[in-house]
């Protein structure tokens, strides 16, 4: 029997919303430790991801007096999925990825929320928040985005060829086929030393835990057309003016080590953004909040540092 995870967290509390388009969400509430509130925090998780994952995280959060928000993405983590396959990633258009945060914010967030919003996003869910705060921002006060996926790194293959090749797998109709490659290789699956994301053995292995103890977290690999619509969407964020209507405060923390998203051209995109901080965790792996403790209170140093600024006018 899975024992809870020592970073389970108590007086927690769980419900779903409704999305536009008819789909079911589930989302949590954490409330922070002690009377002194700092704010509330909006929690994103990347492709694949569930909430379970951020315990840790999210009690870092409550520990700082955060009021603590978060959901799991349609098709993955214990929302609705998409299509039949439950284990596949897919997603038609991220445009319903930034209608469902908008949905959770105004159907959970703000009428909960009687101080300051903030977003922590990771990978995936920081894209999600740049497309929102692009037309949204004043929303939100502040937002922090740890290896954001601006980009996708595809090496060897050059980018161009997947996206045009995913292209012509959604207009042939094979949307739903999952892309080799793309996910987890049952074969790797428990070896540590081949993973991109963590160079923490505990923290792989005790997510590793959350999915054998409930199947229904497990996503094996993204679709052709989840393919499709992330370049789409990256495509948009690559035009020239894109970006310069985020105003508020951004800290941007990079993964040195990383081979999941493009730093590259996350380092050609910040310089669009007209106030933010960018930040390299040299040693870190894709996933930084799932790092070793000096690299996670590495980050947390410049977390505390960003949020104790006054926000600029």
């Amino acid at each position: 029997m899975f024992e809870e995870s020592i970073y389970s967290i108590n007086n927690s509390f769980y419900d779903s919303f409704c999305t536009h388009d008819g789909l079911i969400l589930r989302y949590g509430f954490w409330p922070r430790r002690d009377a002194f509130k700092t704010g509330v925090m909006v929690l994103l998780g990347g492709r694949s991801e569930y909430t379970e994952k951020y315990f840790e995280t999210i009690d870092d959060l409550c520990s700082r007096g955060y009021d603590v928000f978060s959901f799991d993405w349609r098709g993955q983590g214990l929302s609705s999925r998409i299509i039949p396959d439950s284990t596949k990633g897919h997603v038609q258009t991220f445009e319903h990825y930034i209608r469902d945060l908008d949905d959770f914010l105004k159907a959970v967030v703000y009428p909960h929320s009687d101080s300051r919003v903030y977003i922590l996003a990771h990978s995936m869910g920081g894209h999600i928040t740049l497309r929102f705060l692009e037309n949204y921002s004043h929303q939100v006060k502040k937002a922090v985005l740890l290896a954001p996926m601006i980009n996708i790194s595809t090496f060897p293959l050059p980018q161009i060829a997947i996206y045009n090749f995913s292209k012509n797998m959604v207009r042939l109709g094979h949307a739903h086929r999952i892309v080799i490659g793309s996910g987890i290789d049952t074969s790797i699956l428990h070896d540590f030393s081949r993973n991109r994301l963590t160079s923490d053995m505990k923290r792989y292995k005790r997510n590793l835990q959350y999915v054998k103890y409930d199947q229904r977290l497990l996503i094996k690999g993204v679709t052709f057309g989840w393919f499709k619509a992330a370049f789409d969407s990256i495509s948009l964020m690559e035009q020239k003016d894109f970006g310069r209507h985020i105003r508020i405060p951004v800290l941007i923390c990079q993964a040195g080590q990383d081979r999941v998203v493009c730093n590259k051209s996350l380092n050609r995109f910040v310089r669009k953004l007209p106030n933010h901080v960018l930040v390299t965790i040299k040693e870190a792996k894709h996933e930084i909040l799932q790092e070793r403790d000096n690299l996670r209170n590495r980050f947390w140093c410049e977390f505390d540092n960003f949020m104790d600024e006054k926000i600029n006018s």
